[in-house]
């Protein structure tokens, strides 16, 4: 696929429909492949040069130079998270003025089996993580093979048990795990370059890769600027489009990335 033959920027209003009714929407077309292998190759290069720099530290996950100014991998975050047709279409869900979080990069090294077990991305109730969204862009394929999101539909809707209390307490188990068990679950499969944007409240998880090659997905959390401190569990952010108004949040010239550098088995 080539720009060419891409739609406009936004999301239809069948996929904003998708997205209320079953907490999330996928497949939005963000990169042509081409244009995903030349981003993926230079995340990889800026990766070499801080690999070298950093020596020993690499491996700490203390470690990230990434959010200091001078680190080349920063501008590449920042260029990613604010891409315009992913600004476009978290915008028809979130509104025109947008707030960045944070961001993860997501590595999954070939035969690493580690699998993500069923979570959430917040605590607080439905009324105030509609204003939150996460978005997923593919910068490998992504299957069931490699260690694929899934997401149970309608699931931002349920009540959380006693036991998720908390951003550390996340994960479903117990009866919670349990009563979810059998319900229709949909994989998250997409090219090279396409995104998928769910909801805080949305249920998922990842499984483990199979293959030969590595799973590469990059996250950015936006909000709307209606969110409240409490719900973002945050005092700040930065504004990647529109205005901040009502001013609920400081305003920061950067945003915070994470980096799970997963090893394989």
């Amino acid at each position: 696929m080539t720009m060419s033959d891409f739609p406009e920027p936004g999301l239809t209003r069948e996929q904003v429909a998708q997205f209320w009714e079953q907490g999330f929407v996928s497949g939005i077309p963000i990169l042509t492949e081409k244009q995903t292998e030349t981003a993926r190759l230079r995340f990889e290069a800026l990766e070499q040069e801080a690999m070298k720099e950093a020596g020993d530290a690499w491996t700490s996950y203390d470690y990230e130079p990434w959010n200091e100014k001078t680190c080349g991998l920063r501008a590449w975050f920042h260029a990613m998270s604010t891409h315009p047709r992913i600004l476009a279409a978290v915008s028809s869900i979130l509104g025109p003025d947008l707030l960045i979080r944070n961001a993860d990069v997501f590595i999954k090294p070939p035969g690493n089996s580690r699998e993500i077990s069923w979570h959430v991305d917040t605590t607080a109730p439905q009324s105030e993580a509609q204003y939150m969204v996460t978005a997923w862009l593919g910068m490998s394929e992504s299957t069931t093979s490699n260690g694929s999101m899934e997401f149970i539909p309608q699931s931002h809707l349920f009540p959380l048990s006693e036991n998720n209390k908390d951003k550390s307490s996340l994960s479903f188990s117990g009866e919670a795990l349990h009563a979810i068990k059998g319900l229709p679950q949909e994989a998250n499969l997409m090219r090279p370059g396409q995104l998928s944007i769910h909801g805080f409240r949305t249920l998922h998880r990842s499984g483990g890769n199979h293959t030969s090659i590595h799973r590469f997905g990059y996250v950015t959390r936006f909000m709307s600027p209606k969110v409240t401190p409490k719900a973002a569990e945050c005092g700040q952010a930065y504004l990647a489009q529109g205005k901040n108004e009502p001013a609920n949040l400081q305003l920061q010239p950067h945003f915070p990335t994470s980096w799970y550098r997963s090893k394989p088995d």
